[in-house]
């Protein structure tokens, strides 16, 4: 265990912060991909429980997501994985263009870029979910 540790920090030591920024980025959207995987997961193993949880003798009532038209759309979804990663994407290639004072500068950018591509996302959505109500008076 010792021994694979020390091959960890000494690969680390010498990469470049660039690269270890990256495999970060990399790292947090697998762990969000590892979620999104749990969470339906088990949302499509929750749902054929329903009719039993809310049907029980204590009363309990447990909201689980409704029928997919209700729900937003994969397409929505993946617009707004998209910005988010141009949002980044730009963020890293302005960082790697400027000179920097430090590598915490880079990764406040790159927060504050991720901030504002779900930002963006949210406006849309918000602005297409008004349209729809619109339509539907």
């Amino acid at each position: 265990m010792q021994d694979s540790l020390q091959i960890i920090m000494t690969s680390l030591e010498a990469m470049d912060t660039w690269k270890i920024l990256v495999i970060g980025v990399l790292f947090l959207w697998a762990v969000k991909i590892v979620l999104g995987i749990f969470a339906t997961g088990f949302t499509y193993f929750a749902l054929p429980w329903r009719r039993f949880i809310k049907g029980g003798s204590s009363g309990l009532t447990v909201d689980l997501p409704g029928s997919p038209a209700e729900r937003m759309p994969v397409s929505v979804r993946i617009l707004g994985g998209a910005i988010t990663l141009l949002f980044v994407g730009v963020a890293i290639l302005l960082c790697a263009a400027l000179p920097l004072a430090s590598p915490w500068v880079a990764v406040g950018i790159i927060l504050a870029a991720l901030g504002a591509g779900l930002l963006v996302f949210y406006g849309l959505v918000q602005r297409e979910e008004k349209r729809a109500a619109k339509e539907n008076r």
